[in-house]
């Protein structure tokens, strides 16, 4: 889909290293890494989309996905030389290395959905909000993982965070205790948590039951616990209603510093 003679140019350059502007002056590439991108292979990477999950993990933790990835190399070459380097040999020559973006394992999604939830506390910190997320359970994150996609990677899990996930934290703040507010009290540290979906489970500490095997079943549902923080606190700082604008539909709440961490979707629900 390229324009006529773009692909004889990019060559010559990758051969000879230099680029000529319209003004004639010459510019010296010979050292610089040329990173191209492209959805040919497509289909031989999201063949091994099942390998990465289970492959890997029964067979000595790689040699596997190292087999694979040597097979999805050669298949991506050949789709390379026909669809990009118009199947000319000395074109493939010259690009370098071929790398295929194989998809993330399970593993690989637990990390990114951790530092997503980090991101998250992270947040929280920086907008001096009266509570902070100390931390998530396994079931939680299983969970959260089964909202992968993936044609969209970590935008799915992120996205998901931002409706449920900090949704859940707002409603927690909702009620949080007005010496708390008042910076009188520790901020409220947030667990995050899995349950059964029929089970209330307000005020249970980390590693109640609902954090049980129970709770992976499909009427699981996310829960935030909020519990109060260390008894030997410096009140620093009030967290008041005082907001500039009102949104004017006199409920008490959601004006208030207490949601400025939030999302622009979730602050305006």
């Amino acid at each position: 889909r390229a324009a006529d003679g773009l692909m004889t140019f990019l060559m010559n350059f990758l051969d000879q290293g230099q680029l000529t502007s319209g003004a004639g002056e010459m510019v010296d590439a010979r050292k610089a890494v040329v990173l191209m991108t492209t959805n040919v292979g497509r289909t031989a990477i999201a063949a091994v989309r099942k390998a990465a999950d289970g492959g890997a993990a029964a067979d000595g933790g790689g040699a596997t996905m190292q087999r694979k990835r040597a097979e999805i190399v050669e298949s991506v070459r050949q789709d390379v030389l026909a669809h990009v380097c118009e199947g000319r040999y000395e074109n493939l020559g010259r690009l370098g290395t071929i790398v295929p973006f194989l998809p993330l394992n399970a593993q690989g999604r637990r990390g990114i959905i951790s530092r997503q939830l980090q991101d998250v506390d992270r947040r929280l910190r920086e907008g001096q909000a009266p509570a902070s997320l100390s931390g998530w359970s396994e079931s939680c994150v299983e969970m959260i993982a089964s909202q992968w996609d993936e044609d969209l990677g970590g935008r799915s899990t992120r996205d998901y965070i931002e409706e449920h996930v900090v949704e859940l934290m707002v409603d927690a703040l909702d009620s949080a205790p007005p010496d708390v507010l008042a910076g009188l009290a520790p901020p409220l540290q947030l667990w995050l948590d899995v349950t059964a979906g029929s089970e209330d489970t307000a005020g249970h500490a980390p590693g109640s039951a609902s954090g049980s095997a129970s709770g992976a079943a499909s009427s699981a549902r996310l829960v935030c616990h909020p519990l109060r923080g260390e008894s030997s606190y410096t009140s620093s700082r009030s967290v008041t209603m005082g907001a500039a604008e009102d949104d004017g539909d006199d409920e008490p709440g959601w004006d208030d510093a207490r949601y400025e961490w939030a999302t622009p979707a979730t602050h305006n629900r």
